[in-house]
């Protein structure tokens, strides 16, 4: 009995290593993010619808390639699989977050994270490590988790960013400054990290000898690729001649609006363990130590920046900045790295003695477990939070309902006029199709044709939308249906009656 007992150990001893961990880990992510993909009720934000509804349609319309609201890499990447419909954005956003997630995994290899030297039977020694772990630490961390699976430009982000780790640690400086430059066309920080990168450029080349500036000002240079190639693309697109086009097209107002809110210097700090993992944030606060020790700090000083940025932002109520922790995947492979640093470093405690690698397998498997659940109950909370989007959505589905009978009866909509975008999506509808989509104005309604259907809606924290509810029975039009949820109150008219008769 005792003799099966110690086959068994040994047994879990060699299938508990850092490969099989992290193929595991990987399986189970996958297995989560496919579910969750398909049994999702509603869009995670309406950003995710945005993104989609862009990417579905810019083949119809060129400019949107190029949009600042789309953002040019989401849009190019899901322009394809958003024409199997919102389910394959989803997956097609799931497949991103893996490479982003195995392109983490490289950058751990190439820089050392988690090696150590382990004695092979003959006695002689070679590398191994941790470092195939940062794969699901990447895919667990509970904000890109969330994202995985609803369409969001962060996911493109986290892909670019680790492509730029990975190749500067393989020393590739100067790939490094073009994918971190192409950063620029999936997140709007991405501006902001271009700076982090150029100090990366001159601590290497200026402040350590010898110096070099021709290779300091290449690389500096290479971090232009981005914005310049969007800014032509854009004019070619639109046909104009404008170098500062990325200034005139930013819809961000530098003042935020009231309703995004604002807060104070520790609401990130608050947010933490959603934002890091609750089981993961211990090991990211030595894992900073040791990086620092180390004098590896490049994804520390990307988490830290990023960090700061939006914290200023934030506490500053400046573009339209509204503290949602889900910007934070898009640095996920970065604070994935400080995480693997400090995971490495206590596991480094469990190797001691004689049963020091089957501790190490268990204490991996176990954080990564443990993380996973977290990652799961973060989505599934956020989801049943007050404030969630689901009672829009809700209400809203409920309205769509009688429009659909209306449009079975009388036929499409010459105009339909609707400020949220969710209503395109229910009905797979053109919405930058502007000769069939009017504007929530007094004016434009007045002049409105016969049948045209108006979806208005007022949330419990957003201002009016600029026509009031009575309007609409003083002006000709009819109700068709009514919804209030969560404080979201959805009404569907029509019109009835053509101007002047």
């Amino acid at each position: 009995m005792s003799g099966e007992i110690n086959g068994l150990r040994k047994s879990l001893n060699a299938n508990m290593t850092p490969g099989r961990i992290a193929v595991a880990g990987s399986a189970l992510f996958v297995a989560a993010s496919v579910a969750f993909a398909f049994a999702a009720r509603y869009p995670y934000t309406d950003d995710s619808v945005y993104h989609y509804l862009i990417a579905r349609y810019a083949p119809v319309h060129l400019d949107l390639f190029v949009s600042f609201w789309g953002k040019p890499a989401f849009t190019l990447l899901h322009a394809l699989p958003a024409q199997a419909g919102y389910i394959g954005s989803r997956l097609f956003s799931i497949a991103l977050t893996l490479f982003a997630a195995y392109l983490t995994a490289l950058a751990a290899r190439a820089a050392g994270y988690g090696m150590d030297a382990v004695k092979t039977v003959g006695g002689k020694a070679r590398r191994a490590g941790i470092w195939p772990l940062a794969m699901p630490l990447c895919l667990f961390s509970p904000q890109l988790f969330t994202l995985s699976f609803n369409p969001h430009s962060e996911t493109i982000y986290a892909v670019i960013l680790a492509g730029a780790l990975l190749a500067y640690f393989r020393r590739r400086f100067y790939a490094a400054s073009v994918l971190v430059s192409l950063g620029v066309m999936a997140r709007p920080e991405g501006f902001f990290l271009l700076l982090v990168f150029s100090g990366a450029w001159f601590f290497h080349w200026i402040v350590r000898r010898p110096v070099d500036v021709r290779r300091f000002l290449i690389a500096c240079a290479l971090l232009s690729v981005g914005p310049a190639v969007w800014t032509l693309a854009a004019n070619v697109l639109e046909g104009r001649f404008d170098l500062l086009w990325l200034y005139h097209a930013n819809p961000y107002p530098v003042s935020t609006p009231p309703s995004y809110g604002g807060g104070d210097p520790f609401h990130f700090v608050l947010l933490s363990p959603i934002i890091l993992g609750l089981f993961l944030l211990p090991f990211f606060a030595v894992g900073a130590v040791v990086e620092i020790r180390r004098r590896r700090c490049l994804p520390l000083a990307v988490a830290a920046a990023f960090w700061a940025l939006q914290t200023f932002l934030f506490t500053s109520r400046l573009f339209a900045s509204g503290g949602y922790p889900r910007f934070f995947a898009a640095i996920a492979p970065a604070t994935t790295l400080v995480t693997l640093a400090g995971l490495s470093a206590v596991m480094e405690r469990f190797s001691r003695g004689g049963s020091g690698e089957k501790r190490r397998g268990v204490f991996a498997a176990a954080t990564l477990l443990l993380s996973a659940v977290f990652a799961g109950a973060c989505y599934a909370g956020t989801t049943l939070f007050p404030f969630s989007l689901d009672a829009k959505y809700e209400a809203i589905k409920a309205v769509n309902v009688e429009l659909r009978r209306h449009i079975a009866a009388h036929g499409p909509p010459p105009v339909l006029v609707s400020e949220d975008a969710y209503v395109y999506l229910l009905n797979d509808m053109d919405a930058f199709d502007w000769n069939r989509r009017g504007v929530m104005s007094r004016d434009y309604l007045d002049a409105a044709p016969a049948g045209t259907v108006v979806l208005w809606r007022r949330g419990p924290f957003l201002p009016e939308p600029g026509v009031e509810e009575g309007y609409f029975l003083r002006n000709d039009y009819s109700l068709l249906a009514r919804a209030d949820a969560g404080g979201h109150s959805v009404r569907l008219y029509v019109q009835t009656k053509p101007k002047g008769v």
